[in-house]
């Protein structure tokens, strides 16, 4: 029944009292009204009752104030098919709108940068400035990050695995987390450290997902897990494609980085808002650089134009798979690298450098300033990631249409070594610096220079190669073995526009995926396990005796009856180990068939209010015989129980045989086990 503020409506029943629907007539209609937009119109008035507007909620004062703003914002959307619409869209022009303001704030300190260096007089006075400048904005970004919220620091892809894989992390989904991982990212950047967004964008992407779901007219999201974790999974696909602009590659790498056994609706419904995401990025890049073309590519490739009779020569494919070969190893070297300066801080920690984040911080942000100041070594070392690239991609680094002038100053195979050794070893020590960090495109401009050089050193051999084609296959390779994700290539080709040399780029990909594999774990891996998040890693072999799920499991377990005594109750708690927060519930202790659990935390409430020594209560023990629970039978092998609890995204899991409770498995048992199997990986 419909009701407005001020209708009197006859109550004609209230049920038992404590329903929320009550049944009344209104202008000769009756029907079902909700019970708390109502009040009596008199203290002894039973039968009638006035509809009053309540306080409304903080998110309902926003909504009302969109809808005076705009009167085509609804209040209450008419279907879920609207509302669902309405959410994707909001998400989508959300993190497009961040993704582009973060852009704008990191370019404009950059240009401002640079300005006041062409009007200081000196080069001590310049160098005072440049490293100062950075200085203040590295440190602002720790601050924002530290006092915000520390959950904010870091890449935010092994965060958004482990969310996605089932974990209960809610402080990195919270809005703090979300302004203070927007603010620290801006200073970040904008400070000329090598830091890339693409990471934290990720992050974003998923946070501004969540925090959107918590309005009231989307809260139907949070109904079940399975929405959740399609929510995340929306947020880090749109997170990618408002960043490069690129949806395929948006959806591409949420499939293969931050999704394990997710369900196919998943990347549904984030197909629409990854177009969108990518559209709106687009548009606005392409806008403020006043191209013709509102939907061009971020990069220009400089490729001549390709004859139809251009054919894959001999030596093209050799340079594929030495490039790949090449990147491969680099890769795993950088994640060695990576894991042996953070073990390193961890292990001496009684020198200062090391113990303090602030003073790490300090040196790296030190060695960067150094490094890419204007008049020590080159121009060439202080272009952004982008600009860089953009020298990288054109067909001649000496033409005066380069950003930099002065790559060909001694030589310019000579610009490229320096280049390529000062990014490779500072970019493996920025990563641990308490900011918010991405690795992506700081590695794709490492892998675009190692390409590049080996274009020009296969130029000076007389071989017919473009040293801009080789740049972009070896940037593809280099940052997809990494990451150990085929979707590093996909992204580069969305940011180039470039098809042409497709088959360049997947061969050598492929090749530099296929050896890293087999050497080296990825660096989301190695970043997963330095943090020790509790995250379930793929399950790469499995051994015939200790690959079931019985032979991980914990069979000690303390369990109650459906008819336990408040005693037995009493003892079973006081025996429990602290870490089972769950009981089964069984049918009798000598059978111990189980039927159901229940929190530890419901037992004790009971066993505080009635000392008696009788049985519980038929309603308290119906409590915990309906209480939901997950089981596998005892053979279920590691991977089956990993699929099991990542989709079903379980904390834990009780073994049964044939129904008779044999014990049960958590997720860092799980974890340990899988960690046991890739040690005896032969």
């Amino acid at each position: 029944m419909t009701i407005n503020v001020g209708d009197r409506i006859r109550v004609l029943d209230k049920g038992d009292g404590t329903s929320a629907w009550w049944r009344g007539s209104l202008r000769e209609h009756e029907g079902l009204f909700p019970a708390r937009y109502v009040i009596p119109e008199a203290l002894t008035d039973a039968v009638a009752a006035t509809v009053v507007d309540q306080e409304p909620s903080p998110q309902l004062r926003l909504l009302r104030k969109l809808h005076k703003l705009h009167p085509l914002f609804p209040l209450k959307l008419p279907t879920l098919v609207h509302r669902v619409l309405l959410y994707l869209v909001t998400i989508a022009v959300t993190t497009a709108v961040v993704s582009f303001a973060i852009d704008l704030f990191a370019v404009t300190i950059c240009n401002l940068r640079g300005a006041a260096i062409l009007r200081i007089h000196g080069l001590l006075a310049q160098f005072v400035f440049w490293a100062l400048s950075l200085y203040v904005l590295a440190v602002a970004a720790w601050l924002l990050a530290r006092n915000i919220n520390p959950c904010s620091i870091g890449s935010g892809v092994p965060e958004m695995r482990t969310l996605i894989s089932g974990a209960e992390m809610p402080q990195y989904l919270t809005l703090s987390t979300l302004i203070g991982k927007v603010l620290s990212l801006s200073c970040a950047i904008g400070s000329g450290m090598f830091v890339g967004k693409q990471g934290p964008m990720v992050h974003i992407g998923g946070m501004i997902a969540y925090n959107i779901s918590l309005l009231s007219p989307f809260k139907f999201l949070h109904a079940s897990k399975d929405l959740v974790n399609q929510i995340l999974v929306t947020g880090t696909a749109v997170g990618i494609s408002a960043h490069f602009g690129a949806p395929v590659a948006g959806l591409a790498f949420t499939v293969e980085a931050t999704t394990t056994n997710s369900s196919t609706r998943s990347y549904f419904l984030a197909v629409v808002p990854a177009v969108l995401g990518a559209l709106l990025t687009r548009i606005w890049y392409n806008l403020c650089e006043g191209r013709p073309n509102l939907l061009s590519p971020f990069l220009d490739v400089g490729v001549n134009a390709t004859p139809p009779q251009r054919k894959l020569q001999l030596y093209t494919l050799a340079l594929c798979c030495g490039l790949g070969v090449i990147c491969a190893f680099l890769a795993a070297l950088f994640v060695r690298l990576n894991h042996t300066i953070a073990m390193a801080r961890k292990r001496y920690q009684q020198f200062p450098l090391f113990y303090y984040p602030f003073y790490y911080l300090l040196a790296v942000a030190t060695l960067t300033a150094v490094f890419t100041f204007p008049g020590f070594i080159g121009q060439f070392m202080s272009l952004s990631a982008y600009q860089t690239l953009r020298d990288l991609f054109r067909a001649d680094l000496t033409s005066p249409d380069c950003l930099a002038s002065d790559w060909g100053h001694i030589h310019v195979c000579f610009s490229l070594a320096v280049l390529l050794v000062v990014r490779y070893l500072i970019t493996v020590m920025t990563i641990s610096t308490p900011i918010p960090c991405g690795l992506y495109v700081t590695n794709l401009v490492v892998g675009a220079v190692l390409g590049r050089l080996a274009g020009e050193i296969a130029l000076l051999l007389g071989l017919d190669v473009n040293p801009a084609c080789v740049s972009v296959m070896c940037a593809a390779a280099y940052v997809s073995s990494v990451t150990q994700t085929f979707s590093g290539a996909l992204a580069l080709i969305d940011l180039t526009g470039e098809t042409s040399i497709l088959i360049e780029v997947m061969l050598t990909t492929a090749v530099a995926l296929t050896v890293t594999r087999l050497i080296s774990e990825s660096i989301f891996e190695s970043m997963i396990s330095l943090r020790g998040l509790p995250y379930l890693l793929d399950v790469q072999h499995e051994d015939d005796a200790l690959s079931t799920a019985l032979a991980i499991a914990q069979t000690n377990l303390a369990f109650v009856t459906e008819v336990s005594t408040i005693k037995e109750i009493q003892d079973v708690l006081s025996h429990a180990a602290p870490s089972q927060t769950v009981l089964p519930v069984v049918s009798d202790a000598e059978r111990r068939i189980l039927i159901g659990s229940v929190q530890r935390e419901a037992l004790q409430k009971p066993i505080t209010e009635d000392e008696s020594d009788g049985l519980l209560e038929p309603a308290a023990r119906l409590k915990m015989t309906c209480e939901r629970y997950h089981a596998v039978p005892d053979f279920f092998t590691l991977t089956q129980l990993h699929h099991y609890m990542v989709s079903s995204r379980l904390a834990h899991t009780f073994v049964t045989r044939n129904g008779v409770l044999a014990g049960w498995v958590t997720r860092d048992m799980l974890c340990q086990a899988i960690a046991r199997q890739k040690i005896v990986l032969p």
